[in-house]
């Protein structure tokens, strides 16, 4: 495989290592997936013990480069029914669902244990020789050496390695960029990658959050290495969508980019339009609201239908999107899709999770083409 060059990507989506994440994939063009690096989190799917199903899935989408990372939410004790209508089963369900979870936490503590810089996460990136790991911590004051022992050996096995900074712990996490930059080869070798979090509040203070940590950081460096490096200012305010009917969204995370651009020159990131739930769950709900995304430079139109479980929803949704002023399509198999359905009506097969990766995949189409700042004036 060759070597990633990170300035060679503009765009940093996250994605999560499952099934929706491998559809959305596929319905991206070649032009959009070269210019993506994504990042994708390994992650429990339904109820499986440990990651090696998400691994798996990672690798089938067959990314031409991509990092690779963790998603660290632990699988909550399962849902228990007050009054169920069968006790004995409902026991029975308990008690596997219990084990199976009990697993999957073993298997994500083991992956995030700081012992031999984090053997056994490096263990399981070895799996994805092409893949650019992102360096594990939990507590990155007391695993600072384990820390810097994990980046130099994955910066021997891989070469590339990116470090994710988020808005708690900061301090201590640039500090940490600050070693592991100097012990590098070669800036170039390391993405910075700094997560201003998931909120649709106080975006600007994300900015700023973002420019203030960068500058921790390039304090530090001689000029060769702030030349080399490369960094990326990542947010998510996709909304939970929780309305009837249209709703047009702003998306802040072009403008939290873009102020802190005035102090660095970022890559762009954001979590593909989707909102992140705290909890992760094998549970699944079991009816649905069926919402049609229709993404632009910085908005979303969101339509959600007022009925559940009616996959006619698909069909309104759609017609009312396409008809509206702003919708403005681009080459993708979303905004063909939402064309397709507005016109011809919606076909007897298509599932929630079709639609989900049609919002994610529409939103990375569109927000691939914008390379700098002044494309968003145009």
């Amino acid at each position: 495989m060759p070597v990633v060059n990170f300035s060679e990507h503009s765009y940093v989506p996250v994605l999560t290592g499952d099934e929706v994440s491998q559809i959305a994939f596929a319905h991206l063009s070649d032009e959009c997936r070269n210019r993506l690096l994504p990042l994708f989190e390994l992650t429990r799917n339904r109820s499986a013990t440990d990651f090696a199903p998400s691994v798996e899935l990672v690798s089938a989408i067959r990314a031409p480069q991509f990092l690779i990372d963790l998603d660290k939410r632990v699988a909550p004790p399962p849902y228990q029914s007050r009054n169920p209508s069968d006790p004995i089963a409902e026991a029975a369900r308990v008690e596997r669902e219990t084990a199976e979870n009990n697993a999957f936490n073993e298997a994500l503590s083991s992956l995030l244990d700081p012992a031999d810089g984090f053997r056994n996460w490096r263990a399981l990136v070895a799996e994805l020789p092409e893949a650019v790991p992102v360096l594990q911590y939990t507590n990155p004051g007391p695993q600072a050496n384990a820390i810097i022992r994990q980046a130099a050996l994955l910066l021997n096995s891989h070469e590339r390695i990116a470090i994710r900074i988020q808005r708690h712990q900061s301090d201590l996490l640039a500090n940490l960029a600050i070693q592991i930059l100097s012990i590098a080869p070669s800036s170039a070798q390391v993405l910075v990658i700094l997560d201003c979090g998931q909120a649709r509040r106080n975006y600007l203070e994300r900015a700023e959050w973002a420019a203030d940590t960068m500058a921790l950081i390039t304090n530090e460096l001689d000029r060769q290495q702030i030349a080399d490096l490369e960094a990326v200012c990542m947010s998510n305010s996709y909304p939970q969508p929780n309305h009837d009917g249209l709703r047009i969204a702003d998306n802040y995370d072009r403008e939290v980019w873009v102020d802190a651009c005035d102090e660095f020159p970022f890559l762009f990131g954001d979590y593909a339009a989707s909102h992140k739930v705290s909890s992760l769950s094998a549970f699944k709900p079991r009816s649905f609201r069926a919402t049609v995304v229709h993404t632009l430079d910085e908005q979303w139109l969101i339509h959600r239908d007022e009925n559940s479980d009616d996959p006619e929803g698909w069909t309104r949704g759609c017609e009312v999107i396409a008809a509206h002023d702003a919708f403005d399509p681009i080459d993708s198999r979303t905004d063909e899709r939402i064309t397709e359905v507005a016109q011809q009506g919606i076909d007897v097969g298509d599932r929630p999770r079709d639609w989900h990766a049609l919002r994610m995949s529409g939103h990375i189409e569109r927000q691939s083409r914008i390379v700098d700042p002044d494309d968003l004036d145009e």
